[in-house]
């Protein structure tokens, strides 16, 4: 089942690709904007 394991890999791969865009795309927003996030 190559496709089956191709399939997972790439999935797997699209996920981790997905969260790190996320974590880059927060602290550029936050470095441009100068969000300080520390409301009490």
């Amino acid at each position: 089942m190559p496709s089956f394991s191709l399939n997972g890999f790439s999935a797997g791969l699209a996920f981790l690709i997905y969260r790190s865009f996320s974590f880059i795309f927060t602290v550029f927003f936050r470095g441009i904007f100068q969000i300080p996030q520390k409301i009490p």
